[in-house]
């Protein structure tokens, strides 16, 4: 374009400033394109990352049980647990053990941050252990599939908040298949259903 432009120049067919407007709008057009090439790096990291997660996946187990446990009905048993935040492995919590049978019940008290939270979620299985191990009949928390253990037991946490759904959704956990007449039992359970 430059050369184009100074020919015409040179002819007197066109003036220096067509050939500096001609220069600036050559720029603007191929600002895409600089863009483009500018980000190449990033475009084949991305698609290096894509390929590695997908080789990962077909490597990876699909994570399911090979057999379907039978819901928990007897103890709840916790062995010389250390739990750490997720990516971290500084001990929040450590060497905890107990033993719980069906009906019994077991408080946790200390004073704010000493790990009440961080257990809780160990023993759900929100976060996995670095040491010890939590137990359900007898079976490792990690070995249930998270979406039957979620039938048989919860966590609430101290900052209380509904899932997106409606009430209903969120006492049936997310369940399309509860009825109603469920629902509205474990809302009076709960001592709820006045409320909502």
């Amino acid at each position: 374009v430059l050369a184009v432009g100074a020919t015409l120049v040179i002819r007197q067919e066109a003036t220096g400033g067509v050939m500096i407007a001609s220069s600036i709008l050559l720029s603007r057009a191929l600002a895409p394109v600089e863009l483009a090439i500018g980000q190449w790096k990033g475009f084949v990291r991305a698609r290096d990352s894509w390929s590695r997660l997908v080789q990962l996946s077909q490597i990876m187990p699909t994570g399911l049980p090979e057999i379907m446990l039978p819901r928990p009905a007897d103890v709840l048993k916790v062995e010389n647990l250390h739990l750490a935040a997720p990516g971290s492995q500084n001990a929040i919590v450590r060497g905890i053990a107990f033993e719980l049978r069906a009906g019994e019940a077991l408080g946790v008290i200390g004073p704010s941050a000493s790990g009440k939270s961080c257990l809780a979620r160990g023993l759900v299985g929100l976060w996995q252990p670095i040491a010890g191990a939590v137990r359900l009949d007898g079976a490792a928390v990690s070995q249930w599939d998270p979406q039957l253990l979620g039938g048989h037991i919860g966590y609430l946490s101290q900052d209380v908040s509904l899932f997106g759904g409606s009430i209903a959704q969120n006492i049936a956990r997310l369940d399309p298949d509860a009825s109603s007449e469920k629902v509205i039992a474990a809302a009076k359970a709960a001592g709820v259903y006045d409320m909502v």
